[in-house]
């Protein structure tokens, strides 16, 4: 029987001490979810405004869970969206737990560097399962594929971490374009990242894991009209079947 939350955030989308929006978010969903068995929890959003901070809570009834938390700020001229994920599963085949940024779409008006960084290790009660980090951020508008991208997967490692970027993964490891760069104005680009820890392809001890995964934008390395400030508005849903279907998310 699957139990499905749905977080509604109280707060409403505002602007972060600007007089000019440089960044406008037009799309986003987010879900945490936990398996164990036949059983399962799933706690999501989506909608037309992100609350500054919010809290998704998937907790199964035997205490396993899968937790993101959102936070973003502004400083200046730079925004940070930052997601911290905390989970716990069993140890039944196929049992898991799972952060995952469906997508997160957005505009910006003037150009602006990005960075983006996170970790992610799992404390394994017996032995190893499956580990999976994925991050992605695609110019849309260039149509030129992924301008950063990071997939480590692993099976065979007890206590496995990864960082983003690295190439940590005993069975999969894919990297391209930069962590760091610039954003053109009047493009769109899409972010996605996906957090997740399994009992598979055995069962296990079960597992708990932690990470975090964090992106700024402006502030950084000297870009064409980086003195813009920038806010945060809009949201609705998409999906990624396909990166789904690669085993790596």
């Amino acid at each position: 029987m699957m139990k499905i939350k749905y977080l509604l955030p109280l707060l409403a989308a505002i602007g972060l001490a600007s007089s000019a929006a440089a960044l406008t978010i037009n799309s986003a969903t987010i879900d945490s979810s936990v398996t164990n068995g036949s059983s399962s929890a799933v706690s999501s959003f989506s909608g037309t405004s992100i609350p500054t901070s919010f809290l998704l809570d998937a907790t199964e009834h035997n205490g396993d869970y899968s937790r993101v938390q959102i936070d973003y700020s502004g400083f200046g001229d730079q925004v940070t969206i930052s997601y911290r994920v905390e989970q716990k599963r069993s140890g039944g085949i196929g049992d898991y737990a799972q952060g995952f940024v469906n997508t997160l779409g957005f505009t910006v008006a003037t150009n602006a560097s990005y960075e983006l960084s996170g970790s992610y290790a799992v404390k394994d009660v017996t032995t190893a399962g499956r580990l999976s980090f994925s991050a992605y951020l695609n110019d849309v508008t260039a149509a030129s594929g992924f301008i950063a991208l990071s997939q480590q997967s692993s099976y065979n490692t007890v206590d496995e971490s990864f960082t983003l970027g690295a190439n940590g993964g005993d069975n999969y490891n894919g990297n391209i374009g930069s962590l760091t760069g610039s954003l053109i104005a009047g493009h769109s680009y899409k972010f996605l990242f996906s957090a997740l820890t399994q009992a598979n392809p055995d069962a296990d001890g079960g597992a708990t894991a932690f990470g975090n995964v964090m992106l700024k934008i402006g502030g950084g390395a000297p870009v064409p009209d980086s003195g813009a400030t920038f806010m945060l508005l809009g949201a609705s849903v998409m999906g990624l079947a396909a990166l789904r279907r690669r085993g790596c998310w």
